[in-house]
C-alpha cells in the first residue's frame, strides 16, 4: 500500500540522516557499495543510471561532506595516518602471538599492543580493523572461523537472492548487499567495539541464514513435488 512505502521511505531517511552526521567516510563507502550491489542484482540494467544519479548527487553534497572526503587527497587526513600507525603495532604485536591470539576485550589487546605502540598512536582502544582484532584477541584459528562464517554466508545469500524469483527475494538481495558493504568498513574499523552494533550484526547474519535456509527448503519442496 501506499502509507506502507511512505512508512518504509521515511524509515529510510532517518539512518542516511545519521549517515551524513557521522563524518565517517568508511560508512559512506560501504553505504554506496551496499546500494551498488542491491541496483546490480535487482536488476543490472540500471547500474548506468545509478552511476548517472550518484555523480549528479555530489554537486548537491554539504561542503562539509565533499571537504570530508577530499581530505584524503589533499594530504591533511591525519585519522588515516593515525590508523596506519596502529596497524603497523598492531600488525607486529600479531606477529608475537598468531596462533591463540591474547584473549577477548579491549584490556588484552591493549596489553599486546602497548609493547609494540609508537609515540603517534599511543591511545588504542582497538585495532581499527576487524579482522585483525579478532585475529589478536582469538588467534589463528578464531579468525578463521569468523572469516570462513563470513564468506559462506555472504555466498549462499547471493545464491539465495539470485536463484529465487519471488518471495523473499528481495530480502535476500538486501541482506547480500548489506553484508558486502560491510566488508569495506571492517578493513578500516573494529565495528563490534559497540555491544549495539554487535548486537545488530549478529541480526542481521541471522536473517541472512533465515533467508538461505528458506531458499533450500523451497527447492527441496519443488524437487519432490517434480518427482
Amino acid at each position: 500500500s501506499k502509507a506502507a512505502k511512505v512508512l518504509i521511505g521515511f524509515s529510510f531517511v532517518l539512518p542516511v540522516v545519521a549517515l551524513m552526521l557521522t563524518y565517517s567516510r568508511g560508512a559512506w563507502i560501504s553505504f554506496a557499495l551496499s546500494v551498488g550491489a542491491f541496483v546490480a542484482i535487482a536488476n543490472l540494467k540500471l547500474i548506468p543510471v545509478f552511476i548517472i544519479l550518484a555523480v549528479m548527487a555530489i554537486p548537491f553534497l554539504p561542503t562539509s561532506i565533499i571537504n570530508r572526503v577530499m581530505s584524503l587527497f589533499t594530504g591533511n587526513d591525519t585519522s588515516m595516518g593515525y590508523r596506519l600507525y596502529i596497524w603497523e603495532a598492531s600488525l607486529k604485536a600479531l606477529g608475537a602471538d598468531p596462533l591463540t591470539g591474547g584473549g577477548l576485550g579491549t584490556s588484552n589487546f591493549f596489553d599486546a599492543y602497548r609493547k609494540f605502540m609508537v609515540p603517534e598512536a599511543c591511545v588504542a582502544t582497538h585495532a581499527h580493523n576487524m579482522y585483525l582484532e579478532i585475529w589478536l584477541e582469538t588467534g589463528l584459528f578464531g579468525f578463521l572461523s569468523i572469516v570462513t562464517l563470513y564468506l559462506s554466508t555472504l555466498k549462499n545469500t547471493l545464491l539465495a537472492a539470485v536463484r529465487e524469483n519471488r518471495g523473499f527475494r528481495y530480502a535476500a538481495i538486501a541482506m547480500f548487499s548489506t553484508l558486502f558493504g560491510m566488508f569495506f568498513i571492517e578493513m578500516v574499523e573494529y565495528i563490534w567495539f559497540y555491544p549495539r552494533v554487535l548486537f545488530a550484526y549478529f541480526i542481521l547474519l541471522g536473517v541472512c541464514l533465515a533467508c538461505i535456509r528458506m531458499g533450500r527448503e523451497k527447492r527441496e519442496v519443488g524437487s519432490v513435488d517434480r518427482k
